[in-house]
């Protein structure tokens, strides 16, 4: 049996809550994707994992597009999941064809479906928490989720649903940044994943603040092609931090970086 020193050296664990990320999971793709890498932690972003559709597919394909994470082998031959009750990922992804995601979890006995995610297709980081306590139905008969995962967690899988007609796209990605388990549904909705800390004024992510960070932000929101917000740091951008970025923070922007007096510092508020 796995004990509470041994969980510390695979995840993020306390007596509350476990995350897994791309240090403590693997990931694996169903032939709808046609790749599926591990991005690297960057100046402005986490590491996750990222799951590429370089081609499309038509909607008899919808099986072929699943996610699956494999846990550590000799982790999760020991781990329980009775104690945790919530599911929480952290996911971002530019499906516009799909509006639901599945999602099953293995065991080794078995396996149970989760429920049905409502998915925020915007190309921005969001979470989701699952109730697992709810989980009443498997393959199997009589299986649900105190009978089929009594320790022996195995694997997660995530899988657009797509509707009839639809089908995944070109250049449709989604990216799964952590995987985390909690006790109660407070503890889950209360988490947040930890980002790297944002530079103000460092629109193009390279770690410092300069003349080129004006020309990215001008551009932006000038709606040059390529300099969109897949490549301009928008929460960078707003240098006077009214939740908005306009032409306001481009001057004030281009005021910092010409070291013009009361500019010197930003954001200014």
């Amino acid at each position: 049996m796995i004990t509470d020193d041994d969980i510390i050296l695979y995840a993020v664990w306390d007596e509350s809550y476990c995350v897994f990320d791309t240090d403590d999971l693997k990931a694996t793709k169903g032939s709808g994707w046609t790749s599926v890498e591990t991005v690297p932690e960057s100046k402005t972003d986490t590491s996750y994992f990222r799951f590429m559709a370089e081609s499309s597919a038509t909607s008899s394909d919808n099986s072929r597009a699943w996610l699956n994470f494999d846990w550590e082998n000799d982790f999760s031959a020991g781990f329980s999941l009775h104690d945790y009750k919530y599911m929480k990922i952290g996911y971002r992804t530019n499906i516009s064809t799909s509006t639901k995601m599945d999602m099953n979890i293995y065991s080794v006995h078995d396996r149970v479906y989760g429920p049905v995610m409502t998915l925020v297709s915007d190309g921005k980081w969001q979470t989701h928490v699952y109730d697992l306590s709810t989980i009443t139905k498997g393959p199997s008969s009589g299986c649900n989720f105190q009978n089929c995962c009594d320790g022996v967690l195995k694997q997660v899988f995530f899988k657009p649903h797509y509707p009839s007609g639809t089908a995944i796209l070109e250049g449709d990605y989604f990216d799964i940044q952590y995987v985390a388990l909690f006790k109660t549904k407070e503890e889950a909705n209360a988490y947040e994943y930890p980002l790297p800390p944002v530079i103000i004024g460092d629109v193009d992510s390279d770690g410092e603040v300069g003349a080129t960070d004006a020309i990215f932000l001008e551009r932006y929101l000038a709606s040059w092609t390529g300099y969109d917000e897949n490549n301009v740091n928008v929460s960078a951008a707003d240098v006077n931090s009214d939740t908005k970025v306009n032409v306001i923070d481009s001057i004030i922007l281009s005021r910092h970086i010409a070291n013009w007096i009361g500019y010197e510092n930003i954001p200014i508020e």
